[in-house]
């Protein structure tokens, strides 16, 4: 290893900067510490009112499914028509008996099951902290009910990341039910960092809620993060309802680059603070914010910026994306969706908000539907950017002063604000 590392130092690499690389390439194997990875997931389940048998024509269950955890999901309505139980008995390929009966008669219903592996995911944290390694997870579905990776520190220093094989292969399914007791100051209930983390990566992973809303999770997130030199790459978060956030950001320093976020009951991403830079992400399809940006003042050269580049923000409940209170945020290349209501992008509390390449439109050809809002006492600068309005709303509603740099085009939707302003 001493050889490894003075070759590294040779190439012009600190120490410190080898010890990260040859971190985030080895680590501690969930699976040596006993976990499973046997959960997966159908949509076609058929449950019957009072009835403990349950079908599917696609689970394919076998012998082994005997003592699993499982329950079923009417994603209508978000209810846990299956309560959590436990497989008593495969009577076919097609067909169970489970402890508990269902309470609703219905099909098409999401039906989870698999292995708890809470424990063995907390072991492996453990292991991996102790030795300033990052967690291993190799493809499968992952069943958890309590915080199962905690990344928090008591000292500065290199924090224990999780990796898995993909967002298309390594799965997690938080199970109804989740002990909040497990976390604290309603953090991540997947994955949380606190201000003395360096460098945790967080990577190659599917969280699915399977539209469960979580009782008792206001004020939680998914994955929370206060860390420094954060890494999040090809995560994928999916229909977990209940929570104030699917991921949370608060002072954070980081990349997070090819990722997906998508279905939240409130917000998608909440960004508060720290410098954050978005590569090619989506975030969409959520109740209230797809993007909520408050407290990035890096006008103040305090070096706090946030940052979207590419991908996309889609219509959510709400204007898709919000910034507030933040004097530097910079848009390059997305594209931002209005949905029924409201608008693509909306600016307020003297915020200012730089826009290069963007298309801020109303997401498709139907509706009452705005691309960019200005608030009074903001400050938005565009450049080669796309707007359109749609019904009565406008491509661009400005209350506040645009800069106009070059290459804009708009639909006749403006609102009386129009870009007036020339470029300084």
């Amino acid at each position: 290893m001493a050889s490894s590392f003075n070759a590294f130092s040779s190439a012009g690499l600190s120490a410190g900067a080898v010890r990260d690389v040859v971190q985030s390439l080895t680590g501690i194997n969930v699976k040596d510490y006993g976990a499973t990875g046997d959960a997966r997931k159908v949509t076609d389940a058929v449950l019957v009112n009072g009835s403990t048998t349950v079908t599917s024509a696609t689970a394919a269950f076998t012998s082994a499914d005997v003592g699993k955890v499982i329950w079923g999901i009417v994603t209508a309505d978000y209810s846990l028509r299956l309560p959590v139980t436990t497989i008593t008995a495969v009577n076919s390929a097609t067909s169970i008996t489970v402890a508990d009966a269902a309470t609703l008669s219905y099909s098409g219903v999401h039906l989870v099951f698999g292995t708890n592996d809470t424990a063995a995911l907390q072991a492996a944290m453990t292991a991996a902290k102790a030795a300033g390694s990052n967690v291993i997870v190799p493809a499968g579905g992952y069943l958890f009910s309590a915080l199962p990776f905690d990344g928090n520190r008591s000292t500065v220093g290199f924090a224990s990341g999780v990796i898995g094989a993909g967002s298309n292969s390594t799965v997690f399914y938080p199970v109804p039910g989740f002990d909040f007791t497990s976390t604290t100051s309603n953090t991540g209930i997947l994955y949380r960092t606190n201000v003395n983390c360096r460098s945790p990566v967080i990577k190659g992973m599917m969280i699915d809620g399977s539209y469960h809303s979580y009782s008792g999770a206001a004020g939680y997130h998914i994955i929370s993060d206060s860390s420094d030199r954060l890494l999040v790459e090809d995560v994928k978060i999916t229909q977990a309802k209940g929570f104030t956030s699917m991921v949370n950001f608060t002072g954070s320093r980081g990349l997070v680059v090819r990722s997906y976020f998508e279905g939240a009951s409130y917000l998608g991403l909440n960004v508060s603070g720290g410098s954050i830079c978005f590569i090619n992400c989506y975030t969409g399809n959520h109740a209230y914010f797809g993007l909520n940006v408050t407290a990035i003042n890096g006008e103040a050269n305090t070096g706090v910026s946030f940052r979207w580049m590419d991908g996309i923000i889609d219509e959510s409940g709400n204007s898709s994306a919000y910034i507030t209170s933040s004097t530097d945020v910079v848009f390059i290349g997305a594209r931002i969706f209005g949905p029924v209501g409201y608008y693509g992008c909306e600016l307020a509390s003297s915020s200012k908000a730089r826009f290069v390449g963007c298309e801020l439109v109303g997401f498709g050809s139907s509706g009452n539907r705005g691309g960019l809002k200005v608030a009074s006492g903001c400050i938005a600068t565009l450049t080669s950017c796309r707007l359109h309005g749609l019904g009565t709303l406008y491509g661009l509603d400005n209350a506040g002063t645009v800069y106009d740099g070059g290459g804009n085009v708009s639909n006749n939707k403006t609102g009386a604000g129009t870009i007036s302003v020339p470029a300084l």
